[in-house]
């Protein structure tokens, strides 16, 4: 039945097997279930068999029972840490599993959550001898079998929760109980790693390993030997408890972007291919993606432990994977308009992603979302409903027109835990040389807007623009050269520009580039002159000086968030000014000619 419990079960081996395919999976969880059945079925019956059945539950070989008669015979108390494997009571209820010579076997247990279960469990454990301690009593009380030479059993491959230690279990946080080794540091006491292995129907095998407590770490040992099973087995032992939730730690929505200290001292770049899964709705618009990186590193900082895959347009993906900013990139479905696009996002499901990040903001991204079955949909609501989000944060309204974007975002990720401050140098640093005397200047300019056309200077002010830099950088003789840059939607607005300045050194890129080729360009220009725009936050980006031109938007909202330099111009486009261009040029050359140090010759 698909049900949370089956998803947990599904994503729990595919984690832990990531080169596994579906098929198997599935197969493996089937067992896995018939064996979650199987012991609690055992439970049950096992108050009904008689002695000589339940001797019959457990196999011991030669070489068990010469170590189980050592430990009789040695006279210490035992610690036995057993995994959660199936059969594991089959343990407590085989009459040879004990110290015998008047010592007794204790277990500690965690009560259930139906108390009627919890009594049965415990009323058929007293019913075979065995002394039971619920952790909810504490640990002092159950140190006395201890130190009376008796046995004690605990399973301690639980999740311990917000209390247990921080440790890494088959790729993945998980939280371990210090129990163990609070009971461990006896030095009379002996621990002992007992796994009850699965042989047919209702019966076990034994088997025993003896721990150097000498060494520390108790649990952390237990883990290491109930991994290497696991990943012995070719079908992943299932008679161990996938359907548990041993992984549900540092997941809640409040905490989620920050990992826990108690984990911070462990290395995850060995184990990515098993970590804890978050996909990442880039959004639609270049711009918009390169404000989210800073963002998408500082989670990467936050929480090492994940492995990051970004959901991107087709033209960005490449760029995307330069970058380096995450373990996966992964390309949106063409044929957007269609409703076969979201049916392809059911594939998406295969990789059991624990959360979902949504830096953009339409239903459609919500919807695709959805499909792709995280359990967690973090997202920003403005002033409208996004039912698919699971945790969202709300912003203040009209906050969008008055606070930027990153921040905006960055205040989401601080609402579900993130403590990382946003990197917000550019990737190149800035090219100025105090000495350096200019024989020629490469200046970009991009006069598109793919987003917003209104963004957009007409054709004649671009002209002006070029002509009063031309004549401006006459007096410096330094000789001026231009390149244009924009996609297939810009090609017009650029040739037109090339036709009115045909006698300058111009060159058309408009609708040639890739993004990876577009940010090598810029980082080769000494200048790019913009509108508020994707080439805006681009050049930004790769540390080259821009000129931006903002009429229609606002540049302390959308405006440029690296810390190249940046000269930011408003137009006010309620009052058109014809002299518009002059004015931008005359405060564009004395800020050029500043951060650059030139000096005018004589």
């Amino acid at each position: 039945v698909p049900n949370a419990r089956w998803r947990l079960l599904l994503s729990n081996l595919s984690h832990v097997f990531p080169n596994w395919s579906l098929s198997k999976v599935k197969s493996v969880a089937f067992e896995s279930s018939a064996r979650m059945f199987e012991m609690g079925f055992f439970s049950l019956c096992y108050p009904f068999m008689s002695g000589e059945e339940r001797r019959r539950t457990v196999f011991y070989d030669e070489k068990t029972s010469s170590r189980l008669e050592e430990l009789r015979l040695s006279g210490r108390p035992v610690l036995m840490l057993i995994p959660h494997t199936c059969l594991f009571e089959t343990l407590a209820t085989s009459p040879l599993f004990r110290p015998f010579g008047g010592k007794s076997l204790g277990a500690i247990y965690r009560p259930n959550k139906n108390p009627v279960l919890d009594e049965w469990i415990t009323k058929a454990r007293e019913k075979v001898g065995i002394k039971t301690f619920s952790r909810k009593e504490g640990i002092i009380r159950d140190r006395g079998p201890l130190k009376a030479a008796n046995w004690l059993a605990l399973l301690y491959d639980q999740n311990a929760g917000l209390r247990g230690g921080g440790a890494k279990f088959l790729g993945r946080v998980c939280s371990v109980s210090p129990l163990p080794g609070l009971l461990a540091k006896n030095e009379r006491v002996i621990c002992v790693h007992a796994v009850a292995r699965r042989v047919s129907f209702f019966r076990s095998k034994l088997e025993l390993k003896i721990l150097d407590e000498r060494e520390g770490n108790v649990s952390g040992k237990c883990h290491d030997l109930l991994a290497s099973n696991i990943m012995a087995c070719s079908s992943g032992f299932p008679e161990w408890l996938w359907s548990h939730g041993k992984w549900k730690t540092n997941n809640m929505s409040h905490e989620y972007f920050q990992l826990q200290d108690k984990f911070r001292h462990l290395s995850f770049e060995e184990t990515k291919d098993r970590a804890n899964r978050l996909a990442v709705r880039m959004p639609n618009w270049l711009g918009d993606i390169v404000m989210s990186i800073p963002l998408v590193i500082a989670i990467k900082k936050g929480r090492p432990d994940l492995r990051i895959s970004l959901f991107c347009m087709k033209q960005y993906a490449e760029w995307l994977r330069n970058l380096g900013i995450a373990e996966d990139i992964i390309e949106l479905p063409n044929q957007r308009s269609r409703i076969g696009y979201f049916f392809e996002f059911l594939s998406y499901r295969r990789y059991f992603f624990d959360a979902n990040l949504l830096f953009s903001n339409s239903l459609r991204g919500d919807i695709e979302t959805f499909l792709v079955g995280a359990g967690n949909r973090f997202g920003l609501v403005r002033d409208h409903c996004r039912p698919f989000l699971t945790d969202f944060y709300k912003s203040e309204k009209g906050c969008s027109t008055k606070i930027h974007q990153i921040i905006l975002w960055e205040k989401m990720l601080n609402h579900f835990g993130l403590r990382e401050k946003l990197p917000l140098s550019s990737l190149s640093a800035f090219r100025c040389s105090l000495e350096h005397s200019f024989d020629s200047i490469k200046i970009g300019i991009a006069p598109g807007s793919m987003n917003t056309p209104e963004k957009r200077l007409p054709v004649s002010e671009w002209v002006k623009i070029c002509r009063g830099i031309q004549q401006g950088l006459e007096k410096f003789k330094i000789e001026f050269k231009v390149e244009l840059f924009g996609t297939s939607k810009d090609c017009k607005i650029c040739s037109e520009i090339v036709e009115h300045l045909s006698v300058m050194n111009i060159q058309d890129y408009s609708g040639n580039t890739t993004i990876v080729q577009l940010s090598e360009k810029f980082k080769d220009l000494d200048l790019l002159i913009c509108n508020d725009s994707g080439a805006m936050h681009l050049a930004n980006l790769m540390g080259t000086p821009i000129a931006a031109i903002f009429s229609v938007t606002n540049k302390n909202v959308t405006g440029p968030i690296f810390d190249a330099p940046k000269f930011l111009f408003e137009l006010d486009c309620d009052k058109h000014d014809s002299n518009f261009s002059v004015k931008f040029v005359k405060k564009l050359l004395l800020w050029f000619t500043d951060i650059y140090k030139i000096k005018k010759n004589g």
